[in-house]
């Protein structure tokens, strides 16, 4: 269930268990040798937009030497030294976001050495003390300072400009949370890593749901009475390889149960004691200290882990980017981050502030981030790179580019407003989604407090989902699309067979 596609430099062809679909842990591909060429329509108007996307450019690369292994919260001495470099996910890319370090320890070559690529999970299999830090330069963005999210997570962002009057909002560091999971171990966290790709397995589920859980449950004595053969300890290299072949494998009891992913396992065990047991040692930098609720389990939504939530890995962001999230992910099916990590100006920070329950800012920022999702997967764009909220039409420029086809933003964003609506509907006819069930599914995780204290006012929510919705063109009772909303995006047979079983709004 949590196996993956996965590629040398951690990049996921998907999440959640789409691996499993090959069957043989054997098969991980099937390529096809193609022949002749396939060449953008215009190559002078790709070069020219790959300079403008992502400036500035990431010209040099060198190996870097280090003393110490610096991470998101991390900070600590490495004895033979830490050598990386900066990669990037795919050929061509102007960026080099993850790193990629080199010689480090290895659990499968026969040298006992290798080069392993990490992104923003990785690093937490070395060391959880603390959750990652935010700024919310990293989520909004003034024309002065807008630089990809991703090369602030790798370390290889470019200096500020100072001269930006918005300097002390974009850069107000929210530290992250304190956990005291395991202590930093270079060695053992570049293994668990190394084994999560060789094997296929999802880091999400490993590293930010299944590790955390066995630590905090292992602290409030909810995992005494698991036999797993070995003590039950995260923090040891020999456990963790261990462990994941158990579950690679389907070995015994425990090694088939937690092959099911975690939401299986926890359920399958009893989510009140399993689940929902509350983690005693979390702690707010935010609030100088003080031990904040947390649930042992992580599970944010449809059998996800929580990702950027306000609480839980990647933790530490403010109200103001957490509820458009809350948003993207009641109305999804998934974890929508992957695809939709959440962008705005700093602009729509300022405003959400002024009323975040009853004004239109969150939801119009929702919306706004989810037809940019929309258009990332269709025309398969960087995640990372875009939405470039100060160059709105550069998913219809490089379209263009690449296919001759002109389209203008307006055509682009109802093209994804098609997209959303039909999957909605696909969501309502096979799976019952209403407005009832989405909401219960996020309100769980939401009502433990944020890194500043912050929990989800459900009455304000209420009013939150009734704008959305409303914004969207969905009945604001049932939280499904109207007649009117098919129609005017070109979806009348949708609407028709909707109505004859049931599922369209009166």
């Amino acid at each position: 269930r949590m196996a993956v596609v996965a590629s040398a430099n951690e990049t996921a062809a998907g999440k959640g268990g789409f691996g499993a679909v090959f069957g043989s842990k054997n098969l991980k591909a099937i390529t096809v040798r193609g022949t002749g060429t396939v060449q953008p329509a215009d190559v002078d108007a790709v070069l020219r937009l790959r300079h403008k996307m992502g400036k500035p450019l990431y010209y040099t690369n060198p190996v870097k030497i280090a003393q110490a292994f610096e991470g998101p919260g991390m900070n600590f001495p490495v004895e033979e030294g830490v050598k990386e470099i900066r990669t990037c996910c795919s050929h061509g890319c102007n960026q080099h976001c993850p790193r990629l370090f080199l010689d480090v320890k290895s659990a499968t070559q026969k040298s006992g050495r290798t080069n392993q690529v990490s992104k923003c999970v990785g690093p937490f299999a070395i060391e959880w003390v603390n959750d990652c830090s935010w700024v919310p330069a990293q989520t909004f963005a003034t024309e002065q300072n807008n630089n990809p999210a991703c090369l602030m997570m790798s370390g290889a962002v470019v200096p500020p400009d100072l001269t930006d009057p918005a300097v002390p909002e974009l850069f107000d560091v929210h530290p992250g949370d304190t956990y005291n999971l395991w202590e930093p171990d270079y060695d053992r966290g570049m293994v668990i890593n190394e084994l999560c790709s060789q094997y296929g397995l999802n880091k999400w589920d490993i590293i930010v749901w299944l590790m955390p859980w066995l630590a905090m449950g292992k602290k409030e004595g909810v995992l005494d009475d698991l036999d797993l053969g070995m003590e039950i300890d995260p923090s040891s290299e020999e456990f963790m390889k261990h462990l994941l072949e158990m579950i690679v494998y389907r070995k015994g009891y425990y090694g088939n149960l937690f092959a099911e992913g975690m939401a299986r396992a926890i359920r399958e065990l009893g989510k009140e004691k399993y689940g929902d047991t509350i983690y005693q040692g979390r702690f707010s930098k935010r609030l100088n200290g003080q031990r904040l609720d947390i649930p042992i389990s992580f599970e944010a939504a449809w059998g996800y882990s929580a990702h950027w939530n306000g609480r839980g890995y990647q933790g530490s962001i403010d109200i103001t980017a957490w509820l458009p999230i809350l948003l993207e992910l009641m109305s999804s099916s998934r974890d929508p981050q992957p695809n939709t990590h959440h962008h705005d100006t700093i602009e729509y920070m300022r405003e959400a502030r002024k009323d975040l329950y009853h004004g239109l800012a969150v939801p119009k920022s929702a919306i706004m981030n989810e037809i940019k999702a929309e258009l990332k997967e269709a025309v398969t764009s960087c995640d990372w790179q875009l939405p470039d909220v100060y160059w709105p039409s550069a998913e219809a420029e490089l379209f263009e580019a690449a296919t001759g086809v002109k389209m203008s933003e307006e055509e682009m964003i109802t093209a994804a407003e098609r997209l959303k609506n039909l999957f909605r509907a696909i969501l309502i006819r096979n799976y019952g989604r209403t407005r009832e069930m989405e909401v219960n599914e996020v309100l769980p995780l939401h009502s433990y407090p944020d890194a500043d204290g912050n929990v989800l006012d459900q009455k304000g929510f209420d009013v939150l989902v009734n704008n959305y919705y409303k914004l969207r063109g969905w009945d604001i009772k049932t939280g499904w699309p109207t007649r009117e909303t098919y129609e005017k995006l070109g979806l009348k047979d949708v609407a028709d067979e909707l109505e004859a079983i049931g599922k369209l709004p009166d």
